[in-house]
């Protein structure tokens, strides 16, 4: 009897000892697993975050666009009315009854000589007020006034007319300023101090003559109200309205938060604590340049994700704050997921392997093996690949899921490797054309320089460069603007091959078309089998005689702009581009330049942008920013007429590398 015991027990002990064996180790593969997962399904949502980030400044930028379209109609409504001539024989009373609606500011008290406009404006009141009803407390004021003639505004809170001179108010002068549909910076609103920015539009008859204009001051809550009803912020997000401006404790450049959402009361007005790194450094210069972006750095000491783009509004950006935390909730609900299964797993087992043990210890073993030993192989596999092993290979010799998986992951290592190089040969392009451009003007007395570069892509064919600086004096030096033809890193390339070339023979003596010559000589060579080609303008300046002499190569001709006059000279000239003949022949032209006298050179991307409209940027227009900006430096100069060029541009149409440098003549 005891020894039946005896042997009932070992037998129970053999048999259930493997299988709590068998079921522990089990139980730590699935774990093993989870984890592995767990981690795999974070790694893919933050991948997804930036993702979603950017779908959300998409749609913060359509909803904006939207709103700006409906204040463009309506403001283009404005200025019909207001082209309108005035009713014929009016009655007083009913223009008195009109005119009791807004106000009606006359630059003198004689109102027998604004009759007519009194009448005009007295009609427009109908429009006021379905402008008013359509965009609701959007628009806190609209204006309209002719020019050296009655303005109205509409809605006033002591309507009347009154005396006054509208032509001194920032909305007016912007208008006449601008020459084209603006909008201001940022303010305080007078009345209410609620921050609003304002949007004029000039308005011209049939003879294109400045008849007068139109504004609108816009309630910037209100605005961001309606814009983040479209977007979908995460519960801990922070969306702020911001605008560049200096400390005035350290001095220092910074954000200064105009409005929050969804609190718009405007009630702080503080600084935004940006972090001191280079991405907070590089977030300010992308602001700057109206440029938006997606980084990951701390925020109140936690892993946040920054998003941010420009608004319409000079100066003022959307600033997006999410903590990483945040992004990540939404994969607690399949983490959990994964650790129930993973307890009922445990239970589950551990109550069919008591009650059936003898019967399930062998087809529990042979289960944890078909199933643990394909994923262990493919865990292993997985933590190869995540630190750069992309040789990592598993064999999975099965035609179920888990050999569809075997090859599927089979797969993703060389992808990944091709994708890595290409992902590293892109950047040593960007930093390579990078370090090839010139980080800053030369300083020559008498002249103010600079020049910026930019591309489509990470890189391109444009180039800008400054040679032969000091040859002959202090005050002499040359300088070059190029185009590549084509985009990205065969250009760069091309790009690269013709500033090596053009930096060698420029050292050399020689006149300008020597150098061209001996250049599309060696250029032609490396080109012949490409088909690429390159156009130049290179220039010699020399302040101190007050000359300057140039070779145009096939590129759009140079400007100089006589502030003085007024007049405008292209720098025009013979010669081909580069690349097409050895035969070509280069001519030299040179011209006398004067102190107030500013050079422009640039490439075929700035006027040839287009709108959505499919109209062109055009050299009118890059005239007319010259003429307008002509008292600023080169370098503010310059960053308006991109600016320009970048406002006027179809976001949605393929862009082209723009390269602009000016040089302006001191006293």
């Amino acid at each position: 009897m005891k020894f039946r015991w005896k042997l009932l027990l070992l037998m129970l002990s053999v048999s259930i000892l493997p299988i709590v064996v068998l079921r522990t180790f089990g139980i730590h593969n699935v774990q093993a697993m989870a984890g592995a997962l767990s981690d795999e399904v974070q790694a893919n949502r933050l991948a997804a975050a930036r993702n979603d980030i950017q779908s959300l400044l998409k749609s913060f930028g359509e909803a904006l666009n939207m709103e700006r379209e409906r204040i463009s109609t309506a403001m283009f409504f404005l200025s019909n009315s207001l082209r309108q001539p005035a009713p014929p024989f009016p009655s007083q009373t009913g223009d008195e009854s009109r005119l009791a609606r807004f106000c009606l500011v006359a630059p003198d008290s004689n109102g027998m000589a604004h009759r007519q406009d009194v009448r005009r404006i007295a009609a427009m009141e109908t429009t006021f007020a379905a402008i008013a009803e359509q965009l609701g407390d959007l628009i806190l004021q609209q204006r309209a006034a002719r020019v050296g003639g009655m303005a109205a505004l509409y809605p006033c809170r002591q309507p009347g007319v009154r005396t006054g001179d509208v032509t001194l108010e920032p909305w007016y002068r912007s208008a006449f300023k601008e020459s084209v549909f603006s909008w201001s910076g940022p303010y305080r609103e007078k009345d209410s101090g609620r921050w609003a920015t304002s949007a004029s539009l000039l308005v011209e008859d049939d003879d294109e003559r400045q008849v007068g204009l139109v504004s609108m001051e816009v309630a910037l809550d209100r605005l961001l109200e309606r814009t983040m009803a479209f977007v979908e912020l995460p519960s801990k997000a922070k969306a702020m309205l911001c605008m560049l401006e200096r400390h005035p404790d350290s001095g220092e450049t910074g954000l200064r938060i105009l409005l929050e959402y969804p609190d718009t009361s405007g009630r702080g007005a503080a600084f935004l604590g940006t972090p001191e790194s280079e991405q907070g450094r590089e977030m300010l210069g992308d602001i700057a340049r109206r440029a938006s972006r997606i980084v990951r750095m701390p925020f109140a000491g936690q892993e946040a994700f920054w998003a941010y783009a420009p608004m319409t509004f000079q100066g003022a950006a959307l600033v997006v704050i999410i903590p990483a935390v945040d992004l990540l909730q939404r994969a607690q609900p399949v983490l959990a997921a994964i650790e129930e299964r993973l307890k009922r797993v445990e239970i589950v087992t551990g109550g069919f392997l008591v009650l059936l043990a003898a019967v399930n210890a062998v087809l529990i073993f042979i289960f944890s093996r078909a199933v643990t030993k394909p994923l262990e192989a493919l865990s292993a596999a997985a933590e190869r690949l995540s630190t750069g092993d992309f040789e990592a290979r598993v064999k999975i010799d099965s035609k179920d899921e888990f050999g569809s998986m075997g090859e599927i992951f089979n797969r993703v290592g060389p992808q990944l490797k091709e994708h890595y190089r290409d992902r590293e040969s892109l950047q040593a392009a960007v930093e390579i054309q990078q370090s090839l451009l010139p980080r800053a003007a030369p300083r020559v007395p008498g002249l103010d320089i600079y020049a910026l570069s930019l591309y489509s892509q990470n890189v391109g064919g444009d180039y800008h460069d400054f040679l032969c600086v000091g040859e002959g004096g202090k005050q002499r030096l040359c300088v070059t603007v190029g185009d590549v033809s084509g985009h990205g890193v065969p250009s760069a390339i091309t790009m690269a091959t013709a500033r090596a070339f053009l930096r060698l023979r420029a050292s050399l003596p020689g006149t300008l078309a020597e150098i061209i010559t001996d250049v599309n000589q060696k250029f032609v060579e490396d080109v012949e089998y490409s088909g690429e080609f390159m156009t130049l303008f290179l220039a010699r300046i020399d302040r101190g005689a007050l000359q300057m002499e140039w070779v145009r190569a096939g590129h759009d001709p140079g400007l100089l702009y006589d502030c003085r006059r007024d007049t405008f000279h292209e720098l025009a000239g013979e010669g081909a581009p580069l690349g097409l003949s050895e035969q070509t022949r280069f001519v030299e032209s040179a011209t006398i330049i004067k102190p107030g006298q500013i050079v422009f050179i640039g490439t075929d991307g700035i006027w040839e942008a287009r709108n959505r409209a499919g109209e062109m940027f055009g050299k009118r227009r890059l005239l007319e920013q010259i003429r307008r900006l002509a008292e600023e430096d080169a370098q503010a100069l310059v960053l308006a007429v991109l600016d320009a060029v970048e406002d006027f541009r179809d976001p949605n149409e393929a862009a082209d590398d723009m390269t602009l440098m000016a040089i302006k003549v001191n006293a």
